[in-house]
């Protein structure tokens, strides 16, 4: 509700930087460790886990 938005949207934004540093650091080590051609599957593969985790939310409305 409208007491809790403010924290909800801080949490939000606080993991969202976090991901913000963390995803590029990974992505060199991917790369360096393996290929450009290995980071960019890994990286398609979160948006499709995405879709998958979140799915059953959309089918609630």
């Amino acid at each position: 509700g409208p007491v809790r938005s403010g924290a909800a949207i801080g949490f939000q934004q606080t993991v969202l930087a976090g991901i913000g540093v963390g995803a590029p650091v990974l992505f060199a080590a991917t790369v360096s460790r393996g290929s450009w051609t290995v980071a960019f599957a890994l990286s398609a593969l979160f948006p499709l886990v995405g879709w998958w985790v979140l799915g059953p939310l959309a089918e609630r409305r």
